[in-house]
């Protein structure tokens, strides 16, 4: 009997992670379904009133600056192929999650129907709010891209930043 409760103890302290687990993966399925569509109002809906990214250069964006960063980035590209958010890890304490995601992004440029792709690595902190879990931070750690085939590097890239 000990050894079922240590069990069902043990399933009620995963569930809770479970179920954010799959709250936070269904926010980020609805941003990529958003920036498929290159609606960035309903991107910048998930992020904080005072969120802010870092761009692997070490650039802080606030808000306000994401979200012109944003408006370029959809105007630059004609569509998206592809738009994935894959969490590498979660963690969750309290009212806050430290997620690491791989995202991968590929489409077609505006400009010269050229074909890019890109896979960023982010650490993202999120909070629970009355609306859901939001981006409170967004750090790019690591960043590949291509155009046409070719690599291609922005120093000051961003989450979602194409900056080609």
């Amino acid at each position: 009997m000990a050894n079922r409760r240590s069990a069902y103890a043990a399933t009620e302290a995963i569930i809770p992670n479970v179920a954010v687990f799959q709250e936070v993966n269904s926010v980020y399925g609805s941003v990529a379904a958003a920036v498929r569509q290159k609606d960035v109002k309903a991107v910048m809906d998930f992020v904080a009133e005072d969120g802010m990214a870092i761009g692997l250069d070490g650039t802080v964006h606030k808000r306000h600056e994401w979200e012109q960063d944003m408006i370029k980035d959809a105007a630059a590209v004609k569509s998206f192929e592809n738009v994935h958010y894959q969490i590498d890890k979660l963690t969750v304490t309290g009212g806050e999650a430290t997620a690491y995601t791989t995202e991968l992004f590929s489409g077609t440029l505006a400009a010269g129907g050229q074909k890019f792709s890109s896979k960023i690595g982010c650490r993202d902190i999120l909070i629970k709010t009355h609306k859901g879990w939001r981006l409170k931070l967004s750090e790019t750690i690591k960043s590949s891209q291509q155009i046409d085939g070719q690599a291609f590097s922005s120093k000051a890239h961003t989450r979602h930043g194409k900056s080609a």
